[in-house]
């Protein structure tokens, strides 16, 4: 396990992902450049919405919890939550896990809010195997 990420280069990495996949955002119906990806992939903004859903699949498929997700109400926020820290996974593990909702996620390589809001609800309601606590 790795420990603590720095948020911001989490951040940066996911719109790095984005961009280079060559995906945009349909925001208030309009279509991101690559400065919008970048605004909008922003610790307060979609970052903790892609990086939860990416823990919800990790511990889905997996049946493993290590993603050590702090996310704070924040009423600045696009979603209503900030991350303000990740512990427990390393980077390159949350970029994959974040790539497959990507893929999973967009539509003729525009990503939709729509569609994620399908997706964490489908993610949030599917049943999470739960480590055993030791005797």
């Amino acid at each position: 396990m790795s420990g603590r990420l720095d948020v911001e280069i989490l951040a940066d990495s996911v719109s790095r992902l984005i961009i280079g996949r060559g995906y945009r955002f349909d925001h208030d119906s309009q279509v991101s450049d690559a400065a919008m990806t970048h605004e909008l992939c922003a610790p307060d903004k979609l970052l903790p919405v892609l990086v939860r859903m990416a823990d919800l699949m990790w511990r889905r498929q997996t049946g493993m919890d290590c993603f050590r997700l702090d996310l704070v109400p924040a009423t600045t926020a696009l979603v209503g939550h900030a991350l303000t820290r990740v512990e427990g996974a390393s980077l390159a593990l949350i970029i994959a896990c974040v790539d497959e909702i990507l893929r999973l996620a967009v539509e003729d390589d525009v990503i939709t809010i729509a569609v994620l809001e399908k997706l964490a609800g489908h993610l949030a309601s599917s049943p999470h195997p739960q480590r055993a606590e030791p005797d």
